[in-house]
């Protein structure tokens, strides 16, 4: 089991980070996401962060970051006051194999 944190409201950057905490046992997470700009059919994809090793009691930073074309769309949303959001999926698996899902949301403002 794990413990997730980081602001739910974050300055927009090159990346969004996420803390996981390993609380019960080690852990492997892989994390992706999408930004999602209001009043735009399209998402941004972040870069996925695959097989992070988390050990029992540790915390680590994961941190997705934006492409270029998703900082550039990102950057226009807002300078249009335009609320943008980053929806983040982890995938956790423990030593005997048991997989589990959580989600996170992240939104990015000035």
């Amino acid at each position: 089991v794990v413990e997730l944190g980081g602001k739910r409201t974050q300055k927009p950057g090159r990346a969004v980070a996420l803390t996981v905490k390993a609380t019960t046992e080690n852990v492997w997470v892989t994390a992706s996401g999408r930004l999602v700009i209001r009043g735009s059919r399209r998402t941004h994809r972040l870069q996925r962060v695959e097989g992070k090793f988390i050990a029992y009691g540790q915390t680590a930073t994961l941190k997705l970051k934006l492409s270029e074309r998703a900082l550039a769309a990102m950057k226009d949303a807002l300078r249009h006051d335009r609320k943008v959001r980053a929806r983040l999926k982890l995938s956790l698996r423990d030593a005997a194999g048991n997989v589990s899902a959580r989600a996170w949301t992240v939104a990015l403002a000035r």
